[in-house]
């Protein structure tokens, strides 16, 4: 069974942007990354069901990147009226104009 199939039958993928989306998954050869913020007291099922699904898919010949802290626990919730980056002396910046500007974070303190 190719990867694609398996996480169809794994109830993991209703509906997929692309039909292309089948044809990449089965070649492998992606890489992608998973981000987890720390700040919680403990790692949970759905950070289990994330890291299951990237080990699946670099059994498959993908490439994932698993990130766990660094800037995701820095910033935190982003629905937050007080990012936590403002905590640990990070203040967020913007570049670009419009609906093409991107925020980020830098070191202030």
């Amino acid at each position: 069974m190719k990867i694609y199939d398996e996480l169809v039958w794994r109830g993991l993928i209703k509906d997929v942007s692309s039909p292309e989306i089948e044809e990449k998954l089965n070649n492998g050869g992606l890489t992608f990354y998973i981000g987890t913020d720390p700040t919680g007291d403990s790692l949970h099922i759905g950070h289990f069901s994330s890291f299951l699904i990237s080990k699946r898919l670099k059994d498959a010949g993908h490439n994932p990147i698993l990130l766990v802290g660094g800037a995701t626990g820095l910033i935190g919730d982003g629905t937050s009226p007080h990012p936590k980056g403002e905590e640990f002396g990070y203040t967020i910046g913007s570049y670009g104009k419009g609906q093409g500007s991107k925020d980020f974070w830098f070191w202030s303190g």
